[in-house]
C-alpha cells in the first residue's frame, strides 16, 4: 500500500510539477535549441538580483520560484557565448508559464500562459506617446478600466501618467481591485499618488516652492524657485 502511494505521488510530480507551486510561486517550462548545459539567468529588472537559474537539457529548462507582489519585468542572460546580450524584458507573474529561447529571435523571448505580458502587449498596442491622439487615449483608459483585477495593470497606469491629470490617476486607482492595489505595481502606483498629493498641497500661494527641476526656453533644466520671484507662489 505505501508503495502504491507513492508511485502516485511521482506520477503526478512527473506530469504535473506545477501543481507543487500552484497558488504559491512560478513554474516556467522553457525550449530552447542552446547546447546542453549552457546556464540560463532569470533577472529582475528593479532589484537586479537573480532570482533562478536552470541548464539547458535536450532543449528544454525549467525555472520554479515566487515573485514577490505577484508580477515584475524579467530578463535572461546565459552563458552561450554567442549570446552576449541580455534579452529585452518581460512580464512574469506566479502562474504556469511556457517560455522559448532561440537564438533566431534573440534578444526577444516568447511567453505563452502569462496574463500580465498579454495585456502589456495589448495596451502597446492600443496607445504609444507618440501618437498623442486622443481617441486611443480613451480607448487606452477603458481597456485599464476593463482589467481592474490584473497585477499589471497599475503599471500601465504609470505609462499613462505623462498624459492624464492626476485626480484621473486616482480614479483609475480606486477602480483597482484590491489585489490589483496591493500587487507590486500597485504600491508603485500608489506612492506616485501621494508624491502628487503632497506636490498639490504644497502649491498654495505664500508657499515655498518644492525642490523640482523643470526645462526653461533653449533646453536647460533648472530648478523651479530659480525661475519665479522670491521662491513663493503669488
Amino acid at each position: 500500500m505505501k508503495i502504491r502511494t507513492i508511485t502516485v505521488l511521482m506520477f503526478i510530480y512527473l506530469c504535473f510539477p506545477f501543481s507543487l507551486v500552484a497558488g504559491k510561486g512560478f513554474f516556467i517550462k522553457g525550449s530552447t535549441d542552446l547546447k546542453d548545459g549552457v546556464m540560463i539567468m532569470l533577472i529582475e529588472r528593479d532589484t537586479k538580483d537573480t532570482i533562478a537559474f536552470a541548464k539547458s537539457k535536450a532543449g528544454k529548462f525549467i525555472f520554479t520560484g515566487n515573485i514577490p507582489g505577484g508580477c515584475r519585468y524579467y530578463k535572461l542572460m546565459t552563458t552561450d557565448s554567442e549570446l552576449n546580450r541580455p534579452s529585452s524584458y518581460f512580464l512574469l507573474e506566479n502562474a504556469e508559464i511556457r517560455m522559448s529561447v532561440y537564438k533566431a529571435i534573440w534578444p526577444k523571448v516568447k511567453l505563452n500562459g502569462s496574463a500580465a505580458q498579454n495585456e502589456s502587449d495589448s495596451l502597446k498596442a492600443l496607445w504609444r506617446p507618440k501618437d498623442d491622439d486622443t481617441e486611443n487615449l480613451n480607448r487606452s483608459i477603458a481597456f485599464i478600466l476593463s482589467r481592474r483585477e490584473s497585477l499589471f495593470i497599475p503599471d500601465g497606469i504609470l505609462r499613462l501618467n505623462r498624459y492624464i491629470n492626476p485626480q484621473q490617476v486616482e480614479e483609475l486607482f480606486d477602480n483597482l481591485s484590491t489585489r490589483s492595489k496591493q500587487s507590486y505595481f500597485g504600491l508603485k502606483l500608489q506612492q506616485l499618488i501621494k508624491k502628487n498629493y503632497l506636490l498639490r498641497s504644497s502649491i498654495k500661494e505664500g508657499n515655498n516652492l518644492p525642490d523640482m527641476f523643470v526645462e526653461v526656453s533653449g533646453g536647460d533644466i533648472v530648478l523651479l524657485r530659480e525661475v519665479v520671484k522670491k521662491n513663493k507662489y503669488t
